[in-house]
């Protein structure tokens, strides 16, 4: 079963095409998410794309349940905790991040960045394209480990690419050293050799 999570704005095809795009098949469930609206135009509107959404997939398949999550937006904190709970909760989800209302899609992709190990895969909706693939995210929430701190802050300081023998000299240490530093960064994902 695949899970996918979407913001949902007032343009449905920001999220069909995704999940068209990924492909889904029976028990596949996709959970739309839109922001409390201020007024009844706007809630109609907001029915309206999710309409739009269950009629587009049962035209495809029937065989994907669309559920959807009113999220509040009293503070940016707490809708990103909102947004990482869903994500976090159940089977690991695929992320769609092309689309819904700016109150829901930031917190969205801050929660998609920070829970980045947790997902399936990331669906990109491209306005430019208009076209949804499939992204990787960089890995924004790496831990430097802290015997290759001083390390890590050479390497961030210099413009050209270090050889071992250069980061050795220039931290003090041995090159055996260095070069575990450097392993140590390379598997958190902070550089590459």
């Amino acid at each position: 079963m695949t899970r996918f999570v979407a913001p949902l704005g007032f343009s449905s095809h920001r999220v069909t095409q995704p999940v068209i795009a990924h492909g889904f098949s029976q028990g596949d469930q996709l959970v739309l998410l839109q922001p409390e609206q201020p007024d009844s135009t706007a809630q109609h509107r907001a029915e309206s794309a999710v309409n739009d959404v269950k009629s587009t997939l049962r035209g495809v398949a029937s065989n994907i349940e669309v559920t959807h999550r009113t999220l509040m937006t009293d503070g940016f904190s707490h809708t990103v905790e909102q947004c990482s709970e869903i994500l976090t909760t159940g089977e690991s989800p695929v992320a769609c991040i092309g689309g819904g209302a700016t109150d829901i899609h930031v917190p969205f992709i801050i929660a998609v960045s920070a829970h980045a190990d947790k997902l399936n895969d990331v669906l990109l909706f491209r306005d430019t394209q208009n076209a949804a693939e499939p992204v990787d995210l960089p890995q924004l929430t790496a831990t430097v480990p802290p015997r290759a701190q001083d390390t890590f802050q050479i390497l961030g300081n210099q413009k050209a690419p270090l050889s071992i023998s250069d980061i050795a000299t220039e931290a003090s240490i041995s090159e055996s050293t260095a070069s575990r530093h450097v392993q140590m960064l390379e598997e958190s994902g902070l550089v590459k050799s």
